[in-house]
């Protein structure tokens, strides 16, 4: 069968042949193997073809195509009206039960947020450490840089200070905060 005409045509088959008949005439195209594979398995676990038939009708791809199906427009409203009425069963069995889901849904929320409090304090906490740690070696430093500049000029043949690799006595502490630890005053001066 290329495409149903009638929505009698398509529940004349069944399993496989349902499901390809069923792409052909909603889709206008053959199934692709992942869709053959969930709908049949879907058939063959008890769903009914109807219910396969409003899942297919509902997709993008299928509004696009345009399926002109006799008795597909009411088989669709037939099955919106019994989830519309699934629906209102629940509800009057437990008129709470989407209150029930909200509040369960914050509460979990609720944990989460309990959970991430206290990383997000030590974070702050961090933050500030480093900021506090930014300041004082930017400050080391500028004196430092001043300091190296005054005793360059100072000597006698007018060539540069040379003081080893780190001409800068405070380098050390900035070196140690990068490294994760902060220098004692002894390892600053041994520089």
């Amino acid at each position: 069968m290329r495409q149903a005409k009638h929505i009698a045509q398509l529940f004349d088959l069944h399993d496989m042949d349902f499901v390809v008949a069923a792409y052909r005439s909603v889709l206008g195209r053959e199934p692709d193997d992942e869709g053959l594979k969930h709908y049949t398995g879907r058939l063959r676990a008890g769903f009914s073809r109807a219910t396969m038939l409003y899942e297919i009708s509902r997709s993008q791809e299928a509004k696009l195509f345009g399926a002109q199906i006799e008795g597909l427009p009411k088989l669709l409203e037939q099955a919106e009206m019994g989830r519309v009425q699934r629906i209102i069963r629940r509800l009057r069995r437990d008129p709470e039960l989407p209150l029930n889901r909200i509040e369960n849904a914050l509460g979990r929320l609720d944990q989460v947020v309990q959970r991430l409090e206290p990383m997000l304090n030590h974070c702050v906490v961090r933050v500030d450490e480093l900021r506090y740690d930014t300041n004082a070696l930017q400050r080391a430093l500028s004196e430092d840089t001043l300091h190296a500049r005054a005793r360059s000029s100072r000597r006698p043949d007018g060539a540069a200070a040379q003081a080893g690799p780190w001409p800068l006595p405070r380098a050390a502490a900035l070196l140690a905060v990068l490294g994760g630890s902060r220098p004692s005053a002894d390892e600053v001066e041994e520089f």
